[in-house]
């Protein structure tokens, strides 16, 4: 077959798509994929793939599907290096595969990739041919899939081309790279109600996971109608699992991709993690080190999720993770006499009369503060003083009302748990604990020093104020007798101290001046 029938693209329900022929014979069908991702690149060159955005980016992991269980890759590095070299690319395996337990971990289920010598900043790790690379237009090339997929998303599409392969086994033309992909992966998504509400209760988790729960049966009740013998539901929902957890983004090509090695690389949301992307060029996909590495480093990607969804997609929780978040919820009063104007100037900044704002262990965004300074504003006067670009004090009492919010709703919110932080620190010494409960221990510990670490920094800024105003023109705090208890609670145990201070300096004579004339 002509390879430059992949080049040509027709409109489909007006959406441009890449219109290619399927194969069948193994030791043809590099040939045949030979421009699959050229094509892709010249469609984002040209401004119309529609088929993703940046907006699905972030949103990979809204429908992740669990599967049973994860397990380690069952093809090696060199496996992986002798299928490039079939292809005619033998690209670049600068990794060893090994599992957690090298580093320590109880997950030994998990498998982990290590420099095999030294890495310069901005070399490749790993590369290879993207012709052993999976995307959208590998379903639209099988013209049964094609029918199947029709309107569907990106992500359900590389699925459903998983499910066909794995259940074709060796005599699929990728069987390569469905032996590199798992079975299924573990995820809440598909945990039982009665699991969530033991793991996850008061975790964001359990709620978000549940919805989605409900998004995967639609899916599958709108194709149970036509699937073919080889899609059942538990194959679909297995394979959904694996596309979430294993399929990287190409930036320059504006899609997902399934490859090998590449999805079992161990995620971070630090900076020092590595880069994935297609080079039109040389037509490779490589993974450039942000950072040098020394032979015996753990390879780690850049993955900037929350530990809530890298949880839902992969069914692991980065131990560390320094872009993890929750979101704190603020929203204009509706009552509000200034609502109009409040709505207009949030409008104007971006924001809706209601927004989800991130909130980190050690930090708050400048918008979440002034957003909130402006929903309790009550002089329209005031509304001048509103600036979303650097963090400006309305009024003490203004600022003394917002943060005494944001503290009550994150004392409700801690109070949801179960537990306490320390009884999760005590629970992840066990050695007994399953893969399971430990991941959602660590999740919920993660959330839990968020809340705290946001509550002090909170505190930190109530400090200055230490009151509300009063008639007489001073401040004074509402729990002002309260406090005074508790600071005669907590000084108690420093008082043997003091009086042992004291005796010592009555007996040096600090006390008296006259003493030593």
């Amino acid at each position: 077959m002509n390879p430059s029938a992949l080049s040509g693209i027709v409109p489909r329900n007006g959406v441009n798509c890449v219109s290619c022929v399927g194969f069948h014979v193994k030791d043809m069908w590099h040939v045949q994929r030979s421009r699959t991702l050229h094509c892709l690149a010249q469609r984002a060159r040209n401004g119309n793939n529609t088929i993703f955005n940046s907006h699905r980016v972030r949103q990979i992991g809204r429908y992740s599907i669990p599967g049973r269980r994860i397990r380690c890759s069952a093809v090696s590095v060199g496996a992986v290096e002798e299928w490039c070299q079939k292809v005619g690319s033998p690209g670049v395996f600068m990794c060893s595969e090994g599992s957690d337990e090298d580093v320590g971990s109880v997950e030994s289920d998990r498998r982990v990739y290590r420099a095999k010598q030294d890495v310069d900043k901005g070399a490749a790790i790993i590369s290879m041919p993207g012709d052993v690379a999976v995307t959208i237009t590998d379903v639209e090339q099988d013209e049964e899939l094609k029918a199947i997929t029709e309107g569907r998303s990106e992500l359900v599409c590389l699925a459903i081309f998983v499910a066909k392969h794995k259940s074709m086994g060796d005599v699929s033309p990728w069987s390569i790279l469905m032996q590199s992909l798992p079975e299924s992966v573990d995820s809440p998504v598909f945990w039982s109600e009665d699991e969530r509400a033991r793991l996850l209760r008061g975790s964001p988790v359990a709620e978000e996971s549940r919805s989605r729960n409900k998004e995967l049966q639609k899916e599958w009740e709108s194709l149970e109608g036509t699937c073919p013998s080889w899609l059942t539901k538990d194959g679909f929902f297995n394979a959904m699992s694996v596309v979430l957890s294993h399929a990287v983004f190409l930036p320059s090509v504006g899609c997902f991709a399934l490859l090998p090695i590449l999805g079992d690389i161990q995620k971070t949301g630090s900076g020092s993690g590595a880069s994935i992307d297609y080079d039109v060029n040389s037509n490779m996909v490589t993974v450039t080190s942000s950072i040098s590495l020394s032979a015996g480093d753990v390879i780690e990607v850049f993955d900037g999720r929350p530990n809530g969804e890298i949880f839902m997609a992969t069914g692991y929780v980065e131990k560390a993770n320094p872009a993890d978040y929750l979101v704190l919820n603020a929203s204009l009063v509706v009552a509000d006499r200034l609502y109009t104007m409040k709505e207009e100037v949030a409008n104007a900044m971006g924001f809706s009369k209601s927004v989800d704002f991130p909130i980190y262990q050690d930090r708050l965004a400048i918008q979440h503060l002034a957003y909130l300074r402006m929903s309790r504003i009550t002089d329209a006067a005031q509304m001048a003083k509103v600036n979303f670009e650097e963090d400006v004090i309305i009024s003490q009492e203004n600022e003394y009302e917002i943060l005494q919010l944001v503290m009550g709703d994150l004392r409700e919110w801690l109070q949801q748990y179960e537990g306490g932080l320390e009884d999760d620190v005590k629970e992840l010494q066990r050695t007994d604990l399953s893969r399971r409960d430990r991941m959602a221990t660590m999740l919920r510990l993660g959330e839990k020093k968020i809340l705290r670490g946001t509550m002090d920094g909170v505190r930190k800024r109530l400090a200055p104020i230490r009151g509300i105003p009063t008639k007489s023109g001073g401040l004074e705090d509402p729990n002002s007798d309260l406090i005074e208890i508790f600071d005669a609670i907590e000084a108690i145990p420093s008082a043997p101290k003091k009086l042992w201070q004291g005796l010592q300096s009555w007996a040096k004579g600090d006390q008296d001046p006259n003493w030593k004339r």
